[in-house]
């Protein structure tokens, strides 16, 4: 029987960090009284290195943080997390620590009866021979040990190896500092086989300056160090001659000669302080060997100093050293026995070459836990079976969008009330009701609560602005909630999911219901809908239920979502709340009913000055799973809420008054579900609002249950924080109950200073309400929430911590690169999360490891675009998202994902190889390896592990063939487990069978069988020709003729692997008369027998048996098998033999699966095999398209590979887990709380559309307008190279737009000068112009300017601008504005710009006379002159006080002269008018001065009356020379005016530069006429009305006048309008951008659902007067076919009216457009004409408004019917009529399809033709079924 005591004990060297679990054995360790010695010479190590920096003051500059948390470590129960840089100071004790602790372990397990003297002297007598050996720092270990007598030498002499370790360790890292701080040091492993040997190696190494061998490992192996840079080239230089590198993560300089003068610091240190060295003995008590000769060690006396020299300076050779151990070994007399090593330390350092040949066996002393680290630590409760674990949270309240930030307000005591945000609702006093007490609307208000990502959940912007908030908040509140929960980590989604809401009432209903109904204005305020979004949102199939019970309804939803899960209705839920502030009705009633403050102020839960509550907005979820099922899914578990109840009061009061015995009985039966008892609880989260009546009955009730004699019960209320958020105040209680479980600590109690006088003492009964912030100190904590409704409604939630499970058991592998995975939906929402994690990353400690577990696993695969990067450390992170956050462009939408198809090739040679880093650093692989394992050893045969590691060839051909399976299976068992969506796979040859296996056809069990017995009989029955395989590069046809040109033997071929590429098999002698005759490429194959030839026929029918023992099944994953014709349809016995049989067409197989799939996705299973290879090689030139990945985990860095592959495939958009981050490694990380989804958001709030609310529209516009740009694109209307048509909106509430109109004040009120109308066409046109036509443009035309209508404040109008291109650089423009149906044009004009190095305008000639005319010196001339008039400032603007008085901002004009009709001024701007926040075009205040001469100079002459005054109505020209960009002047302006008849002046100015004398802007023909001050006050006013003048000017048609671009969009007959017009419109109710919607697009694609398509028609009557219902199931319904139908619809009615209207052509005519009748009336008639039709819509529309009292606009298009047109309405109507127009009709006697515009034809008729021209016009509307196509005006 072997002996258990070990024949020598080995010390390892530091290597990797220990893992997590390791470090957290050593810890309980460590706290056994036995090592109490140990854990003391730790806990001295921070005040030894004190003593240690006074004495070498030098050392200060190393970091000390590591020894301070290794000492707290080894006290308490904190885990060491290893920093980063590794530092040598913490992990060269930590290792002489791990090795003296696995000592003493495995010396207590000897014998419990022998004392722990006699243990230790027991190993001191087996290891008599071999002795304690160590390597590097595991020398100092071994030195303490092996000079150690006692128990007692050992804690001496530990102590001493500590502190010559920490020594050790501080010299090194303090060299990294001095001479690494650019290019660190690292160590390798250099291994090498038979082909190259340790000369070439060394021959490398000379090559490589600094590099040197430390130790000596093994006969093949060295350790090298070298700086990080060179590691790459050293790498390849190596392979090339054979040898591998394999990287050691320890960084800095050990065993290297230019340490000699530490070493002598050292030793000078050791001489002075005796606890730096050992004890003096004359010789170790066992053998002791110096690892640098290997040579033993005789005399004890300066044992310090050859522990240093053996670190420090000398290489070690390791392998002599163990050489001669082993050697002593072998010398001893055991028979029978082979030698035990005890191995101390986490990685082996035995030289296998000495083990393997020596038959020793080495144990090692188990560094993990024995217990499970997941299995919960349930010894203090027992957790009902009906417990329901909280997964994920979010929330968003006032002040805090995050769990986190929330509880930075709760801990800190902080209030939120404040004041209603602006724009949010009306606050019209007159439009409010009067409550019996005018409350202050004040509360707990979301500064965003309009904001929303529509473009996440697939909204168009339409329908999300008639989304209740509470839908969009809680959407994206739940999508935080779901996404903290994991559940968008890769695989199979969960579909069964509950989704419980509540919320209360729906006050935006108030706002939509305002406006004219939409097919989105009953799903965006009906309460159904909020929890049925979500469900849909996320394809949930679970109950979805949105509830109501008052202010507990979304703790109902939580007691809902428990009891669903339990009873099975869904496996998982989502539940919470969410309350949004949207109209002032509801305020008003609470307040009305008293329960609100009346003081506006925040509440006060329990307190004495508590005066009602304040109403908070809020939302917050949690995702809820069984508790069972938490703790087996490996989720991260926040609280578990083990009991629930709900009640209502009694009727005997009103139903708004608490009942305290029905609260009891509610917290017994919460109490009863949770098997607890009330002492159980040591806090309760109180409803708590702050009333007079509901606070002092919680209290008592709480006191009934809860008090009496126990410790201290502490509650309180969020309610004090956050307010009253009502239907959301369940949830916000439950979240702050989870972060104080998540922190052990209770914050204070916000707005408490003293206990309400109705509430008696609470400390008799132990209870408290603190208001300082506390640690919670139960040993089990426990908490119940309350939450009451005003209905009645009692709510209780008993919400305890989870289960404790273990520690993590840390990462045991630190890569060189962490894969990264982050996802959006947009660009820009993926530059704002990286952002928000860079700024985390800047306030965490976490290691890199556990943060890209936490952020990859929370991304959401589904999402349009992503980033993928491998982060070698946290500063390589950071740069890369700071890189990623600073990216202008936007990142490429993610890849649709190709086909992915699992290939397994067939057997190439005879080894079998895996890395050892890729069995130990993935437990996925690992635990399909184990699994194969062990149903091999179940069947008798030899296992695994034990070659799985080995380069050597196997002869075994079951063991080869075994493994090579089983490797297979295992990689693509780890690819399906970690969500790969494989949806095919392929074998060739021996690959099939694991082809089999995958797709489910065979079980595992029977496939090893299979493969194993098969193997056998090849083993055992092959004929002694074992045969050889043949490749060779010819076509199908040459390969079959090649077959058969050897007379006399057969050869055959085995395999059509490509159209130039087969294998042939025959006999040895066939292949080499083969290869001797052919001229072909060809290569012999390492196969091991010449399979799928005749070779194999004696055998098969033993197989054929062998294979009807197994099953089948029908395949799971279709399976392509590779098969001549086709694949096959079923599998059966039969198959098998046939498969060994035949030959593998993979060809044949690798073009069906091409032909029928397309591009693919093309995954290796297995590793060092050839399947992508041979697809490459099957696909020839066609491979664009697919994609190859292979692992290469028989390379020295495995997981690089892992890591390389899988981003590759995220590249791709394959959705797969990292196999590192997959769930059976959660117990390697620490979760993080990464930030949350960063949503790219829009502001949508539908404001209520009330003309008693007009002025809160104008508010709400101006919040919403705040930042939008002065000018800005509504829609571009250019298709197919047509002239471009743009419509911009014009930001009335800009802050320049206001300067520009309130610099001045023209007769009191604002009026838009002439320089404004040019400034927004300017940037309208550089808007659209290209970088030719930039607002930085130093030219600017304007050519003939009209000022139709003056425009001054119009709050309730939009105003806009169109253009339209008629030229390079060219635009024609007009500025309108629009109330309800009318429409001014108030400017028109043509506009063009150009940035002077991209050439110069095109300028008429007349320019260059003018240039050389108009000089300097006609200025001199007027100056010089001493007739002329001089004028200062004061004078010129008194002078101009009679039209407009201007700010002194605003006043440039410092000097005046003036001769006859000629003036000289000298104008400079003051410096306070730069204060634009835009760059302007054209300089508006400036231009506005200058234009101001000219005027000056009218007022001036001596023929203007008083009352007389001038106004400019345009101008023939403006040209700029140069820019005005932040001009301040000084300029000196020309002006010359020649009368124009009695009322009119024509006036020419040019602007000169003061400095340079050069003209810089021109102004020519502009018009000033003469009116009265009365008649200008008339028009002042009418421009400044709310509601716009009836004189309304409609624009021409743009082609008659190229200045106007006002056109009718209904009224073009060309289809590409039509397809312009629905683009706008599928954009604005899809959100689909109009740049890709074509003709082609069918409606299905462009995101036309149901609702949609039910607003598309709507939309489609409203714009072209035509019903055309949607059909969302015509396939080949497109665009483009029902623009061809709307096309078709008009031409036919329009066709239809021309015929019935012939008669009476000559009284026809169309508002929209000209017709026969008009077109031969002049310009100023026809003008006339449409202007007075338009005048007689609007004012007709008026009417109609007032009578059905409609509030939306009426469209000339609606037929009165449509309206309500009833007999008694039709009298009232038909009086108006003839009052307003003096037209008498019977309207019930009409066509009942009479339109708006329809009548407004007979009005018009009427008062321009005879009465038999009237009765022809009514006779033309009965007969016109469709007059509202000729009504329509644009």
């Amino acid at each position: 029987m072997a002996s258990t005591l070990p024949s020598t004990v080995v010390c390892g060297s530091q290597t990797s960090p220990p893992s997590r679990d390791c470090l957290q054995r050593i810890q309980a360790d460590l706290k056994d009284p036995k090592l109490k010695e140990l854990a003391k010479a730790v806990d001295e190590l921070p005040e030894f290195w004190s003593h240690l920096v006074e004495v070498k003051p030098v050392l200060s500059q190393v970091n000390d943080a590591p020894l301070k948390k290794l000492k707290d470590w080894a006290k308490d129960e904190s885990v060491l997390n290893i920093p980063e840089g590794l530092p040598n100071i913490l992990l060269a004790p930590l290792t002489v620590i791990i090795h003296l602790v696995q000592y003493l372990r495995f010396a207590h397990s000897l014998d419990a009866n022998d004392s722990q003297e006699d243990q230790h002297h027991r190993i001191l007598q087996s290891t008599s021979k071999g002795g304690f050996q160590g390597l590097c720092t595991g020398f100092l270990s071994a030195a303490a040990l092996a000079c150690s007598r006692t128990r007692s030498d050992i804690w001496c002499n530990a102590t001493v190896a500590l502190r010559l370790a920490t020594c050790v360790g501080a010299y090194v890292d303090l060299d990294r500092l001095t001479y690494d701080n650019t290019d660190v040091h690292t160590c390798m492993i250099i291994h090498w086989e038979d082909n190259c040997g340790k000369d070439q190696v060394t021959e490398v190494l000379k090559g490589y300056p600094g590099v040197y061998i430390s130790v000596e490992l093994d006969n093949r192996s060295i350790t090298v160090t070298a700086k990080q840079s060179q590691v790459s080239l050293l790498r390849g230089d190596l392979a090339a001659r054979g040898a591998k590198l394999t990287r050691i993560p320890i960084y800095g300089r050990y065993h290297s000669r230019t340490h000699a003068e530490i070493l002598q610091d050292l030793l000078e240190i050791c001489s002075n302080d005796e606890s730096l060295r050992f004890p003096i003995i004359s010789a170790p008590i066992v053998p002791l060997r110096n690892n640098t000769t290997g040579g033993l060690i005789t005399s004890a006396e300066k044992l310090h100093e050859l522990a240093l020299k053996c670190m420090l300076t000398e290489p070690a050779d390791w392998y002599s050293t163990m050489s001669e151990t082993v050697s002593s070994l072998m010398l001893q007399p055991v028979i029978n026995e082979h030698p035990l090593i005890l191995e101390l330390g986490h990685v082996s350092c035995l030289p296998r070459s000495l083990t393997a040949s020596a038959n020793i066996r080495a144990f090692t002393p188990l560094l993990t836990l024995t217990a499970s680290p997941n299995e919960p630590d349930a010894s203090r409760y027992d957790y009902p079976e009906h417990s329901i674990a909280v997964i994920g949270a979010a929330c968003k309240f006032t002040g805090a969008e995050t769990m986190q930030q929330f509880w930075e307000l709760i801990r800190a005591g902080g209030t939120m009330v404040g004041e209603l945000p602006e724009g949010r609702i009306a606050l019209d006093k007159k439009s409010l009701r009067k409550p019996p007490r005018e409350e202050p609307l004040r509360g707990n208000f979301l500064s965003r609560a309009g904001h929303f990502d529509h473009g996440l959940f697939g909204l168009s912007q339409r329908e999300a602005r008639y989304m209740d908030p509470q839908q969009r908040i809680a959407l994206q509140v739940a999508y935080h909630a779901v996404e903290s929960s994991e559940y968008f980590r890769s695989g199979i989604k969960d579909k069964n999911v509950g989704c419980y809401v509540g919320v209360g009432g729906s006050d935006y209903d108030h706002n939509v219901c305002s406006h004219a109904p939409t097919a989105f204005s009953f799903t965006g305020t009906a309460r159904a809908f909020v929890s049925g979004r979500i469900s849909h949102h996320f394809g949930w199939t679970g109950p979805s239920m949105t509830i109501d019970t008052a202010c507990s309804s979304s703790a109902v939803a939580i007691h809902q979502a428990c009891k669903d899960i339990r009873m099975g209705e869904c496996r998982m839920a989502l539940a919470g709340g969410v309350n949004i502030i949207s109209c002032p009705n509801m305020q008003q009633n609470l307040a009305a009913a008293r329960f609100l403050s009346p003081t506006g102020g925040p509440c006060r839960p329990f307190d004495a000055f508590a005066d009602g509550y304040c109403r908070g907005e809020g939302c917050g979820f949690v995702m809820l799973k069984k508790l069972s099922c938490a703790v087996a899914d490996k989720d991260e578990i926040l609280g578990v809420i083990v009991g629930s109840a709900a009640n209502h009061c009694d009727g005997n009061d009103a139903i708004t008054v608490p009942k305290s015995h029905s609260q009891i009985d509610l917290y017994r039966k919460a109490l009863s579900l949770a098997a607890m008892q009330p002492k159980d609880i040591t806090y309760v989260e109180a409803h708590g609002t702050g009333t007079s009546r509901g606070d002092p009955v919680e209290c008592r009730s709480i006191r009934q249950v809860f008090g009496g004699e126990r410790p201290t019960l502490h509650f309180g209320s969020v309610k004090a924080n956050v307010g009253h958020t009502e239907a959301a105040s369940g949830i916000a209680g439950l979240l702050k109950v989870l972060l104080m479980i998540r922190n052990q600590r209770i914050p204070p109690q916000a707005n408490f200073t003293q206990l309400n006088s109705s509430i008696p003492p609470l400390e008799p009964d132990n209870l408290s309400i603190t208001t300082n912030e506390l640690e919670w100190k139960a040993t089990f904590r426990a908490a119940c929430v309350n939450n009451y409704g005003a209905a009645g409604n009692n709510t209780a939630v008993i919400v305890c911590e989870p289960p404790r499970l273990k520690p993590s058991a840390g990462n045991n592998h630190i890569l060189s690169g962490y894969p990264f995975l982050i996802t959006g939906q947009s660009g820009r929402s993926l530059k704002m999360y990286c952002t928000a994690l860079g700024e985390w990353l800047e306030n965490t400690d976490a290691p890199l490891s556990d943060i890209a577990f936490s952020v990859t696993r929370r991304q959401n695969r589904t999402l349009r675009r992503r980033i993928t990067f491998a982060a070698r450390s946290l500063k390589d992170m950071k740069n890369i998202l700071g890189q990623q956050a600073r990216l202008d462009q936007q990142s490429s939408p993610s890849p649709k994902p190709k086909p992915v198809v699992l290939v397994f090739a067939g057997q190439t040679g005879n080894v079998v190889y895996l890395h050892k880093d890729a069995y130990e650093g993935s437990s996925l692989l690992r635990s399909h390896i184990d699994e194969c394992d062990k149903i091999l050893r179940e069947m008798g045969l030899r296992g695994l592990i034990a070659f799985l590691f080995d380069q050597q060839p196997i002869e075994d051909v079951v063991l080869l063939h075994c493994l090579f399976f089983s490797l297979q299976y295992a990689c693509a068992a780890a690819w399906l487990d970690a969500g790969l969506p494989v949806q095919r796979v392929i074998g060739h040859s021996i690959g099939q069978f694991t082809a089999m296996c995958i797709s489910g056809v065979t079980t595992l069990a029977d496939t090893l069988k299979i493969v194993a017995g098969r193997a056998r009989l090849i083993q055992q029955k092959w004929a002694k020709e074992r045969g050889c395989m043949l490749a060779i590069e010819v076509d199908r046809q040459g390969a079959l003729e090649l077959a058969r040109s050897v007379p006399g033997h057969k050869i055959e071929v085995a395999c059509f692997n490509g159209a130039r590429n087969h294998v042939l098999v025959g006999t040895e002698v066939a292949i080499q008369t083969l290869e001797a005759k052919t001229s072909c490429k060809t290569r012999r194959l390492k196969t091991t027998h010449g399979f799928h030839s005749e070779l194999v026929d004696h055998w098969l029918d033993d197989y054929m048996a062998l294979a009807q023992s197994i099953t089948y099944a029908t395949p799971i994953i279709p399976i392509e098998t590779c098969s001549e014709g086709g694949s096959w349809k079923e599998f059966t016995p039969e198959m098998l033999p046939r498969h060994s049989r035949e030959a593998v067409y993979f060809f044949d197989a690798i073009s069906r699966v091409d032909k029928e799939l397309g591009p693919c996705t093309w995954v290796e299973g297995g590793v060092g095999s050839k399947g992508i290879a041979l697809v490459k090689c099957a696909l020839g030139t066609n491979t664009s398209g697919h994609s190859f990945h292979r692992l290469q985990l028989d390379s020295s860095e495995p997981l690089a590979s892992l890591t390389d592959t899988t981003i590759q495939m995220w590249d791709e958009g394959v959705d797969v887990q990292f196999w590192l981050y997959h769930d059976t490694e959660k117990i390697t990380f620490d979760s993080c709380d990464v930030p949350a989804y960063q949503f790219d958001e829009t502001e949508f709030w539908l404001l209520r559309s009330d003309q008693a609310r007009q002025s809160d529209l104008q508010r709400g516009r101006v919040i919403s307008d705040r930042y939008k740009p002065l000018v800005y694109l509504l829609r571009d209307e250019g298709f197919r190279g047509e002239p471009r048509k743009l419509h911009f909106g014009v930001n009335q509430y800009h802050p320049d737009f206001d300067r520009y109109l309130h610099g001045r004040e023209v007769l009191g009120e604002v009026l838009c000068p002439v320089s404004v109308f040019v400034e927004l066409a300017a940037k309208a046109a550089a808007i659209c112009g290209g970088r030719e036509c930039s607002t930085a443009a130093t030219q600017v035309q304007v050519l003939n300017l009209e000022i139709h209508n003056p425009l001054g404040h119009a709050p309730g109008a939009r105003v806009g601008l169109r253009l339209k291109r008629i030229g390079s650089c060219k635009w024609g423009f007009s500025v309108i504005s629009d109330k309800d149906v009318q429409s001014i044009c108030h400017a028109t004009g043509v506009i063009s710009l150009r940035q002077e190095r991209h050439g110069k305008l095109e300028i008429g000639p007349q320019w260059s006379v003018i240039q050389r005319v108009i000089g300097y010196s006609h200025i001199q001339d007027v100056l010089d002159d001493s007739s002329a008039i001089s004028l200062k400032e004061g004078i010129i603007y008194k002078v101009l006080e009679k039209v407009a008085e201007y700010k002194p901002c605003h006043r440039a004009i410092k000097s005046m002269t003036i001769k006859g009709t000629a003036a000289v001024a000298q104008l400079e701007m003051p410096a306070i008018s730069r204060d634009s926040s835009e760059i302007t075009v054209s300089d508006p205040l400036v231009m506005d001065q200058f234009a101001l001469i000219a005027e000056v100079l009218a007022l001036c002459r001596d023929d203007c009356k008083r009352d007389d005054v001038f106004i400019c109505s345009g101008l023939s020209e403006l040209v700029t020379f140069k820019s005005l960009q932040s001009g301040l002047g000084p300029w000196t302006v020309y002006t010359q005016q020649t009368p124009c008849g009695p009322r009119e002046l024509l006036s020419d100015t040019f602007v000169f530069d003061s400095t340079s004398k050069q003209l810089i802007i021109g102004l020519l023909g502009a018009r000033f006429v003469r009116i009265t001050a009365s008649s200008l006050n008339g028009i002042v006013k009418r421009a400044n009305l709310n509601s716009q003048t009836s004189e309304l000017s409609v624009e021409t048609d743009a082609v008659n006048h190229p200045a106007s671009v006002a056109y009718p969009p209904s009224n073009n007959n060309d289809t590409s309008d039509i397809l312009s017009i629905l683009s706008h419109l599928l954009h604005e109710i899809t959100g689909l951008p109009p740049s890709e919607i074509s003709a082609s697009t069918p409606l299905m694609e462009a995101s036309v659902d149901s609702l949609a398509a039910t607003e598309l028609e709507n939309r489609i009557q409203e714009e072209f007067h035509l019903h055309r219902p949607i059909s969302l199931y015509e396939r080949q319904f497109n665009v483009g076919t029902l623009c061809q139908e709307i096309q078709t619809q008009r031409d036919d009615r329009l066709a239809r009216a021309s015929r019935t209207t012939t008669a009476t052509r000559n009284t026809s005519f169309s508002l929209g457009r000209r017709t026969s009748s008009t077109e031969s009336l002049p310009d100023d008639a026809e003008a006339r004409f449409i202007s007075k039709s338009a005048a007689v819509l609007a004012q007709l529309s008026r009417m109609l408004s007032e009578s059905f009292n409609i509030t939306e606009s009426i469209l000339p298009g609606t037929e009165l019917r449509s309206l309500g047109l009833d007999s008694l309405v039709a009298v009232e109507l038909e009086y108006d009529l003839q009052q307003a127009f003096g037209l008498k009709v019977d309207l019930m006697q009409l066509s009942p399809e009479l339109t708006v515009g329809g009548l407004a034809r007979l009005i018009l008729a009427s008062e321009s033709q005879t009465s038999g021209h009237i009765a022809s016009s009514m006779m033309d509307c009965r007969q016109t079924t469709e007059g509202k196509s000729q009504m329509y005006l644009g």
